[in-house]
């Protein structure tokens, strides 16, 4: 099991950099292929939220206006990636290839961001987004929990590069947060390629009146089944929250990467929004790799 194609969501703004810089730290480690997509929008979609009885000169100036920014935005997202893929050595390749070699693409596609990235995300092996595109105006604020609610794909969220507390490749000492659910299970099923390169892994458990201390001996055993050696730790939630304390906790043992379940509603999505996830994802200052 290997991360062979890795997807690369880009909006042209300050996070391509950090999502570009995660997705190739990946593909170096395990020779994978970074697919960098551009999302770019109709300029006629916000228009028609305009509904109306606008005068048609104003409405064509605002197309002519959005499509420019676009066009900005897309020239801002290329340079990103040709700088990432120059810094990686990466093999610029329209096409499959035989796996062994670092490559990369770039390509456009035109539609609504999170139903895109969506259908983008169901035949690939790994989604790389920066942290901060959660807020970022100009893409769809659900972007990430709409990926990990539908795209069946698990998601790799990276810090940013000012506040991440890794160093060295990425995945040599990996936590775990389990609280044996399933979406802790196909958390730990999708990292299983980084667990099985990791030096040290160290299951955390936070200790609540939801889960049984007894869940981290059981997974410990498990992945020692599969030839990866860890240790259980009880995290003792603080006045923050258990978001909060399981993302200190990986930071303080170490690690370099945060695997955990990512937990919400399909019918509704606020419940993931206030979720331990959410906290994880805006206090962690490492990489979190998360399955739903």
């Amino acid at each position: 099991m290997t991360y062979r194609t890795i997807l690369a969501p880009l909006c042209g703004s300050e996070t391509d950099r950090s999502a570009l810089a995660m997705a190739f730290s990946v593909a170096q480690t395990f020779s994978g292929h970074v697919d960098a997509l551009f999302l770019r929008t109709d300029p006629s979609e916000s228009i028609l939220m305009l509904g109306d009885g606008f005068p048609a000169s104003i409405i064509d100036a605002l197309l002519r206006t959005t499509a420019a920014a676009i066009r900005v935005r897309a020239t801002q997202a290329r340079a990103a990636f040709d700088a990432a893929a120059s810094s990686a050595h990466a093999v610029i390749v329209d096409s499959p290839t035989p796996p062994g070699r670092l490559t990369a693409r770039w390509r456009e596609r035109v539609g609504v961001p999170s139903e895109t990235v969506i259908e983008e995300a169901r035949v690939v092996d790994l989604l790389v987004f920066d942290r901060s595109i959660m807020t970022d105006d100009s893409l769809d604020h659900h972007i990430v929990e709409m990926a990990l609610l539908y795209g069946t794909r698990p998601v790799l969220i990276a810090p940013g590069p000012l506040e991440s507390a890794a160093g060295g490749r990425l995945g040599t000492h990996v936590a775990i947060a389990w609280n044996g659910r399933s979406e802790s299970a196909r958390a730990v099923a999708a990292a299983m390629p980084f667990l099985m390169k990791a030096q040290s892994v160290r299951v955390l458990t936070a200790e609540t009146a939801k889960t049984r201390l007894t869940e981290a001996g059981r997974l410990v055993e498990y992945l020692a089944w599969c030839g990866v050696r860890a240790e259980a730790m009880v995290v003792g939630p603080d006045d923050e929250g258990v978001g909060a304390a399981l993302a200190h906790h990986a930071e303080i043992s170490g690690g370099d990467l945060l695997v955990m379940g990512g937990y919400g509603s399909n019918r509704m999505r606020e419940m993931f929004l206030g979720s331990v996830t959410r906290q994880v994802i805006e206090r962690a200052r490492l990489p979190v790799l998360i399955a739903h």
